[in-house]
């Protein structure tokens, strides 16, 4: 069964199942890495699950020559940086045996049609420093170097959050602090008026609450 199936078929299998059928919740992946390499790590993850806690690591094996190669992975020397909070062999139903796994270790068998939980993991601790490499790895080729700011733009805010009506804008205007008054008015009626539906009332609206405050809308 074993020489019937690729590597490769395996990993696609593996890594839909951990980002959309696995049924532990603990497992489910939101973010799926296949066949990753990444500096300052000593495991190159066929399935790398990444999650709030709780990352899962899943090798996956085609040939007993390999698994028993596995061992001798730098990546299996505790001595070493591992991945993985959950870790799990992904391999063709009857090639591994459980009495053959590292401690601690779950197995994953592929039955043809789908994958079986032959055996759940056990948790690892010490792995937050190399997942750390994995998810900055990550976010490196995503993205240059930059400064990300997740501060929402007040007025962005207030009218994502107003049908558009005037009096609702003037409303939620008037409860907010000075100093977000004074990031709206730098924002600019320009700016604000390209929101859908944003009319000259409501531009009226947020220059009469600005004016009670010495503010100004800028153009």
């Amino acid at each position: 069964m074993s020489d019937k199936i690729t590597h490769r078929f395996l990993v696609d299998k593996g890594a839909y199942w951990l980002n959309k059928q696995a049924s532990n919740v603990f497992y489910r992946s939101q973010y799926v890495l296949t066949e990753f390499s990444c500096q300052g790590v000593n495991e190159y993850p066929d399935i790398f699950g990444i999650r709030p806690y709780g990352h899962v690591l899943i090798e996956v094996k085609v040939s007993r020559a390999d698994f028993k190669k596995d061992a001798k992975k730098r990546g299996r020397d505790p001595r070493f940086k591992q991945l993985g909070d959950s870790r799990f062999y992904l391999a063709p139903k009857g090639m591994i045996s459980v009495e053959e796994l590292p401690e601690k270790w779950g197995l994953l068998e592929w039955n043809g049609n789908r994958i079986e939980v032959t055996k759940e993991s056990e948790s690892f601790d010490g792995c937050d420093k190399a997942a750390g490499f994995v998810m900055y790895s990550v976010i490196r080729r995503l993205h240059k170097q930059q400064i990300f700011d997740f501060k929402e733009n007040p007025a962005v805010h207030i009218l994502t959050k107003s049908t558009d009506l005037p009096q609702r804008v003037k409303n939620i205007m008037s409860a907010v602090d000075l100093d977000t008054l004074g990031e709206i008015a730098e924002y600019g009626e320009k700016e604000i008026r390209r929101f859908r539906n944003v009319g000259d009332d409501t531009i009226k609206s947020i220059k009469k609450v600005l004016r009670k405050h010495k503010l100004k809308l800028k153009k």
